[in-house]
């Protein structure tokens, strides 16, 4: 092919595009027309009133699935496996001795918890509600559950940054369970309320713990105990 052919298919192809061009700028000019034309928009009154209307939008049911779904998620592919780790180290022989050397350290600055990295005790007879977990992280202790009628069940301890809340302990014969301890500030599950004693009327199941502050917690729940 020749150089004169060449620029002739080259002029051919190249002002193909441009020999439209005046089609689509009158396309263009109809649609800014239509756009500032009232008389083009139609009746939009059902539009807005839809978008105001409660029975236009979807259902808080389902808001609420989707939520609970992903609270789910989270609780097992981030915060289950991120608690296990931290137990793993707090009960590890390794981890207790560096976290003693920590809490002793910083002592004058966790008042209330029992150090920066720790489970919170059990509640005993003399002591019946758990100890409060780490500031940083770990749980609470689970409360003492009574033995002797008419004695409620000890409160479980809260976890402190990260970590569960201890459990309430069970009610004696007829008396309230304890009230479970409140998950982590950051995470965390609140612990379950002790079962209320039976007998008599029943004790009252305790209140759970409610979960971290980040909205990632479970509250715990208490059962009553059955009547005489």
């Amino acid at each position: 092919m020749g150089a004169a052919a060449s620029v002739g298919a080259f002029l051919a192809f190249g002002m193909a595009p441009l020999a439209a061009a005046p089609t689509a700028g009158a396309d263009f000019d109809d649609l800014v027309s239509d756009l500032f034309d009232p008389s083009a928009w139609g009746n939009l009154s059902g539009d807005f009133d839809s978008l105001f209307s409660s029975t236009g939008w979807d259902s808080a049911g389902a808001a609420d699935a989707g939520g609970a779904a992903m609270a789910q998620m989270w609780e097992t592919y981030f915060y289950m496996p991120l608690h296990d780790s931290e137990q793993a180290w707090i009960n590890s022989d390794f981890g207790s001795q560096v976290d003693g050397v920590i809490n002793q350290l910083f002592a004058p600055f966790t008042e209330g918890f029992c150090g920066i990295i720790c489970n919170g005790v059990d509640g005993t007879e003399a002591d019946p509600d758990g100890g409060n977990g780490g500031l940083w992280l770990g749980d609470g202790g689970d409360g003492w559950s009574s033995t002797e009628a008419e004695v409620v069940g000890g409160n479980g301890g809260h976890a402190g940054g990260i970590g569960n809340g201890g459990d309430g302990g069970a009610g004696g014969l007829g008396a309230d369970g304890g009230d479970g301890g409140n998950g982590g500030e950051m995470w965390g599950n609140g612990g379950d309320g002790g079962d209320g004693g039976a007998g008599g009327n029943g004790g009252d199941g305790g209140n759970g713990g409610n979960g971290g502050n980040a909205g990632q917690g479970a509250d715990g729940a208490g059962t009553a105990g059955a009547g005489g």
